[in-house]
């Protein structure tokens, strides 16, 4: 099963032999690593001067494995998706654009009621008060999410969990360790939606022109709070100062290489657990199940107290 998540920080020259990403460091300082292609869940590429081939990306295509390039301020700016790499991708994208808008709507307050019961279950856990009022957000949220339940609990959520001063705006440490994990976790979402034979570009409640990656950002909600709980602890760890002031910050390749690790953990789907990469494939399965008339619902995950213990140790 492909699970490893590789950074690549310095400038390396990477190629193909025998099946495997070699990866040759350009100055010949470190020694040349071999990684086999079928173990590969993602590849993240932060320095500019690293060569590769079309031999690669089409390897890593064929491959499932996501390719991400990160540009001058080293934010993940373009993500490699294979092209309709399952063999009935034609019939499911044909029935995901006959989806009725009914049943979207229910899918969407579905995943809705799940982002906000994450998020309450971590200010539980982090024994904030304002759980409650997040339960209660949730239990009232409307199919398609009519009357916007998502921005009031964001607003309560980001309240109790940074202070009233937070602004998912701001230019912190904070914002910019979130925005960089959310992006991973986008392009993962990008990547099983192609795998799937799903055209990524369809949500089911994003619907963007402008938005290559629409069903991407729908199945990304469910999985923020898993995001959230993991750099609020890693703030916490390294005692960043004033993690919510306005400030010049970079993220180190020390920061990016752990905040890459958090696809390492498993997090609860049906009262199973699985890693990231597998949950977020079973969340998209579901999905496309749906869409098949194979099930109702969307099977999507719980934060709970097993994830937060692993991440903090």
């Amino acid at each position: 099963m492909a699970t490893l998540n590789v950074y690549v920080s310095t400038d390396t020259i990477l190629s193909i032999k025998h099946g495997n990403l070699l990866l040759c460091d350009k100055d010949k300082l470190k020694e040349e690593v071999s990684l086999p292609l079928d173990l590969l869940s993602s590849v993240v590429i932060d320095s500019y001067n690293s060569v590769l081939t079309k031999h690669v990306l089409v390897s890593l295509a064929q491959n499932n494995v996501l390719l991400v390039l990160c540009d001058s301020t080293h934010m993940p700016t373009s993500i490699l998706l294979p092209f309709q790499t399952h063999s009935t991708a034609s019939l499911h994208i044909r029935k995901q654009v006959k989806m009725r808008q009914k049943q979207l709507g229910l899918l969407w307050q579905e995943i809705i009621k799940a982002k906000i019961t994450n998020s309450a279950n971590f200010l539980h856990l982090k024994q904030k008060e304002s759980y409650k009022i997040l339960k209660t957000i949730a239990s009232k949220v409307l199919p398609d999410d009519k009357g916007n339940k998502e921005a009031v609990a964001a607003k309560e959520y980001f309240k109790a969990l940074f202070g009233a001063r937070f602004n998912r705006r701001d230019e912190n440490p904070a914002n910019i360790m979130l925005n960089y994990t959310y992006a991973l976790l986008r392009a993962k979402c990008a990547r099983v939606c192609a795998a799937k034979g799903l055209l990524p570009s369809l949500g089911i409640h994003h619907n963007s022109f402008l938005n290559s990656f629409n069903l991407a950002d729908d199945f990304l909600e469910v999985f923020r709070a898993f995001v959230d709980a993991y750099v609020t602890n890693y703030l916490e760890v390294c005692g960043v100062a004033n993690s919510i002031e306005s400030q010049e910050f970079i993220l180190s390749p020390s920061d990016k290489k752990h905040l890459l690790r958090i696809f390492d953990h498993k997090i609860c789907v049906d009262d199973k657990y699985y890693l990231i990469d597998t949950a977020i494939e079973q969340s998209i399965g579901s999905y496309l199940q749906v869409i098949l008339g194979e099930r109702e619902h969307l099977q999507l995950p719980v934060l709970d107290e097993r994830y937060i213990k692993n991440i903090a140790s």
